[in-house]
């Protein structure tokens, strides 16, 4: 096969929100903006605000700053800087399983590793406390892909357009020559761990 570059997947996007998918799209009314950075978040000033998934490991969870206010939102990204995507690990269920230390260390250092990868998810920050761990992770405004799938009017957008699908394949080719360029053999590839965010791309 013939690797492809970044630019390439770039080549010739069509966005999905030029359809009607006005009803698939979620925390559409969330700010874009935040200071904070590396090293700047504490749980203290943090406010977990519903749950958004569940993985094998933990739960997801919408969280924001304590200061963070609820206002139109105005850009064209699909991240959000106000707005988290908080991962929480028990760390007594983790203790139990040798493996699963294992993974969640190799999750970290993946993700750290991959900060320069736009089509993957920036973890922002590391937590913890008495009984969990904490992922602190860019959040993205928009739904798995399989949500998308399992939607009539969707599928059918996506399987009639060429260009979707070529753009959607390329960006998730992008996203594992980069996590495999830097020594990561990622094996859970699925339609439910791959995002697409509300401006048609994926992470």
């Amino acid at each position: 096969s013939v690797p492809l570059s970044l630019n390439e997947a770039q080549h010739g996007r069509a966005k999905l929100t030029d359809y009607d998918f006005t009803r698939l799209k979620t925390f559409s009314r969330l700010t874009m903006t935040s200071s904070a950075g590396e090293g700047d978040l504490q749980l203290s000033n943090l406010v977990v605000k519903q749950l958004i998934g569940k993985g094998k490991y933990g739960e997801v969870f919408l969280c924001c700053t304590t200061e963070c206010k609820e206002t139109p939102n105005k850009g064209a990204s699909g991240s959000d800087r106000t707005y988290y995507a908080m991962k929480r690990i028990d760390r007594k269920e983790a203790a139990k399983h040798k493996t699963r230390i294992q993974h969640i260390l190799a999750e970290k250092e993946c993700l750290r590793a991959s900060l320069d990868c736009i089509y993957i998810i920036d973890l922002i920050q590391t937590l913890k406390d008495q009984q969990n761990l904490y992922f602190i992770l860019e959040l993205v405004k928009g739904n798995p892909l399989y949500v998308y799938l399992r939607n009539t009017v969707a599928l059918e957008i996506i399987q009639n357009n060429f260009v979707v699908q070529k753009q959607i394949g390329y960006e998730i080719m992008c996203g594992m020559q980069f996590i495999h360029s830097k020594g990561y053999i990622y094996r859970d590839l699925k339609a439910s761990n791959v995002m697409l965010n509300i401006d048609g791309h994926i992470k």
